[in-house]
């Protein structure tokens, strides 16, 4: 890391120890919609010029493959509501044995993708 200054850092990179990951073996051609809207959403990411403390709420971050990152805090409405209800089905998903209730989660997922790549940033 490269000092700019008294304990400021240019780049301050170090791993999350409470990240859980799961992964679930799925047909690549049941997701072409919830990859498309994965996405346009965080191709879509803006950043607000109003941060908000985080205080009371919670912050989720995105990412897709070649650089697309994404993050929001506590969202109650459009796209990045729709993209945490997303990521929840999905993190459902990998957590479920059944494949009766994967093929019901899938379908909920591929709902909630659709109403992302029909919503107009």
């Amino acid at each position: 890391m490269e000092s700019i200054g008294y304990r400021i850092r240019i780049l301050d990179i170090h791993p999350t120890e409470d990240v859980i990951t799961q992964a679930v073996t799925v047909d690549i051609s049941q997701f072409k919609h919830v990859i498309t809207a994965w996405k346009k959403a965080l191709n879509n990411t803006r950043y607000s010029p109003n941060k908000n403390l985080g205080l009371d709420g919670v912050t989720y971050q995105f990412y897709a493959h070649y650089n697309f990152f994404g993050e929001t805090w506590s969202p109650n409405k459009g796209i990045p509501f729709k993209l945490v209800k997303l990521g929840k089905i999905l993190e459902e998903l990998v957590s479920i044995g059944d494949d009766d209730e994967r093929i019901k989660i899938i379908h909920q997922a591929n709902i909630i993708s659709n109403e992302i790549i029909n919503t107009k940033p």
